[in-house]
């Protein structure tokens, strides 16, 4: 039932975009042309939601919009949780998403809350978030992460980021 309804509320952006959106949005645009094209359907007054399930019906590629639309000036959450969410979920959606966000600074934990929200699978967000994408988001310690064993048995997400410090050495 609640995949119906999320059918059904990607189709209503969709109608409520109208045939600009569809103009605007190409399959196999680059992120420049994306971001131009999210600037312009949000200064018309879309939404974030509306802007990803018009992209995504189109073809344009879920990482490629979720650079475009965060390199815009998108809420991060908002921008994982629309593109999840007109992905219907999808695995590759998901994974696409996340390894864009993670690329862009997105911290793992606005991804995965985001994420989950918007029905992805929870082992299908802690793998994509645990592996590629940027390295080092909220290791804001300073110093490397190099001292740290990548062997760790904690959760991904939980683990402090390593080596370093913020202390200063006088």
């Amino acid at each position: 039932m609640s995949n119906l309804i999320k059918k059904s509320l990607i189709a209503l952006s969709i109608a409520a975009l109208g045939a600009s959106a569809f103009a605007a949005f190409a399959p196999g645009m680059s992120a420049t042309a994306a971001e131009a094209e999210v600037k312009s359907l949000a200064a018309q007054g879309a939404s974030t939601e509306a802007i990803a399930a018009a992209a995504l019906a189109v073809g344009v590629s879920p990482g490629t919009l979720t650079t475009a639309m965060l390199a815009a000036g998108q809420d991060a959450a908002a921008v994982v949780a629309a593109v999840v969410a007109a992905g219907q979920g999808s695995d590759a959606v998901v994974t696409a998403v996340a390894a864009a966000a993670k690329t862009a600074g997105v911290p793992t934990s606005v991804i995965t809350t985001a994420a989950i929200g918007a029905g992805a699978s929870t082992a299908t967000v802690t793998a994509a978030t645990a592996s590629g994408g940027a390295t080092g988001a909220g290791n804001t310690g300073g110093g490397t992460s190099s001292g740290a064993s990548s062997f760790s048995s904690a959760p991904a997400g939980t683990s402090s980021g390593g080596g370093g410090g913020g202390a200063s050495r006088t």
